[in-house]
């Protein structure tokens, strides 16, 4: 009986420094990664202007085959959007809405995730040239409520993101240098 006294009370502990530790924690949810493109400002900006564009080097589309999306707006202006749907829960539904573009140089997109767990971020694509070759910054920030900034402490947005990014920059070089 002891035994399961002194569980129950060290499995209450644990819980209650999990909480305090993430109250205790940030909320802020941010990553970025950059990549250098061997293609000039006016070809990667091509590839990153538009929802459209973007979705040609999205990562999470090979994720699932199946993904239904959905175009609204004109292409590249604020206000345009994608919605999409998908039964796998790594690639969820949701809608990204370009918020702002500074031509040539950023984009800034508002994702909102739906689901389970519904969630909104930000999400930008700048575009620096550099000497004939073009620096991409791809970036991702959000709020990860509390209790959930917990599991911050186990991972790290480069954890959670970083492959992705990875992959999604580097479809982004290929299309820049082969276009």
């Amino acid at each position: 009986m002891k035994f399961i006294k002194y569980f129950a009370l060290g499995l209450f502990a644990l819980f209650a420094a999990v909480l305090i530790t993430a109250a205790l924690s940030s909320t802020e949810f941010n990553y970025q990664q950059s990549i250098t493109i061997n293609a000039d400002q006016d070809k990667v900006w091509s590839q990153v202007s538009s929802v459209e564009a973007m979705d040609q080097w999205n990562p999470w589309l090979a994720k699932d085959p199946n993904i239904k999306r959905n175009f609204d707006g004109q292409r590249g202006e604020v206000g345009s959007s994608v919605t999409w749907q998908s039964d796998k829960p790594e690639v969820g539904s949701g809608k990204q809405t370009i918020t702002a573009v500074e031509p040539q140089q950023k984009i800034t997109t508002q994702l909102h995730f739906y689901g389970d767990y519904e969630s909104t971020a930000v999400a930008y694509v700048q575009v620096e040239p550099m000497a004939g070759q073009t620096k991409v910054t791809w970036g991702f920030e959000s709020e990860m409520p509390f209790p959930m900034n917990a599991m911050m402490l186990l991972m790290s947005p480069k954890d959670m993101l970083g492959n992705d990014f990875t992959r999604g920059l580097e479809a982004l070089k290929r299309l820049a240098e082969q276009s």
